[in-house]
């Protein structure tokens, strides 16, 4: 049977001999979600949610941008997507109660856990995910029922490191910098 689509509506034509009897579906309401960021890696989802008729924020806040770049951190996604400071809608959190919160990355997990405690729908980041990313013990405590964890070896500099794993031409070693100035490498 023919289908028309009309301002949100499905309407459906079913042929009862040669009269149309329309039936219509109900309108499906919009979704609320509050994109929480620190370097905008949702603002393509945020765009895509806002794009297929959703109602979306991004909530921002990166405390590492230095000052002389603050203002063009601040002006990431201008024009794409509604923007506010995180620490502003947190202050009126209350006008998003039926909003889910997405937060793209492992940050700002006082937030999530804030946000959770107090009943809000919230997805990403939390004390648990910081602390396995943060803390490789504790992550490979948690994964040794689980896994099989490959021999890993710590060094004080990327220079130890590079010496180890050239006098071991024939193994593979993958480097993982622990919160250091040598993270972007990777």
């Amino acid at each position: 049977f023919p289908v028309t689509i009309q301002k949100g509506r499905v309407i459906v034509e079913e042929l009862l001999g040669s009269v149309p009897v329309p039936r219509e579906t109900p309108e499906i309401s919009k979704r609320r979600f509050v994109v929480v960021t620190k370097e905008f890696s949702g603002l393509g989802f945020a765009k895509m949610l806002l794009d297929s008729g959703e109602d979306v924020v991004i909530a921002y806040k990166n405390d590492d941008v230095k000052v002389g770049e603050q203002r063009a951190y601040n002006s990431v996604g201008n024009g794409l997507v509604p923007k506010v400071p995180l620490d502003e809608l947190m202050g009126r959190r209350t006008d998003y109660l039926d909003a889910y919160f997405i937060f793209d990355q492992n940050y700002h997990s006082d937030h999530s856990e804030k946000l959770r405690n107090e009943g809000y729908k919230v997805f990403g980041a939390s004390k648990f995910m910081d602390r396995m990313e943060h803390d490789r013990n504790f992550a490979i405590q948690q994964m040794k029922p689980y896994f099989d964890i490959p021999e890993t070896k710590e060094f004080s500099t990327l220079e130890e490191g590079i010496k180890f794993v050239q006098s071991r031409p024939d193994e593979a070693w993958v480097f993982k910098p622990d919160d250091s100035d040598e993270a972007y490498l990777t």
